[in-house]
């Protein structure tokens, strides 16, 4: 279906890196960016949209685990509405379901300085 994905530096940057300096960028680039298989990625984006899709989740669930949705408000690849909307979704399985956006912070969220 789809090969590996790779990025560039800049790419990265602009993608998981935008909130940090260039120097922190280059660095998180350094230590995590890899290229990875393009299918996983694209069974999240569809996941909805596919039936039975491996990356589906059963939100019918009557027993639920507690949920926390963490996004920053700068992040590139989840744009604003799209981590709100999931926490509507999940907020109506009767889910113990919480979101913390955190301001200045971008996809890097759980690996930069901040």
């Amino acid at each position: 279906m789809c090969g590996p994905l790779s990025l560039n530096d800049e790419q990265f940057g602009y993608a998981f890196a935008n909130t940090v300096t260039e120097v922190e960028s280059a660095v998180l680039f350094e230590r995590y960016a890899i290229p990875s298989p393009g299918r996983p990625l694209f069974d999240a984006a569809f996941a909805n949209g596919i039936r039975n899709s491996c990356a589906s989740v059963d939100t019918g669930n009557e027993k639920p685990g507690p949920l926390l949705l963490i996004s920053g408000q700068e992040d590139c690849p989840l744009s604003e509405p799209f981590i709100p909307a999931v926490h509507g979704h999940y907020g109506r399985s009767g889910a113990v379901t919480e979101l913390k956006q955190l301001v200045d912070r971008g996809h890097s969220i759980v690996m930069d300085h901040g």
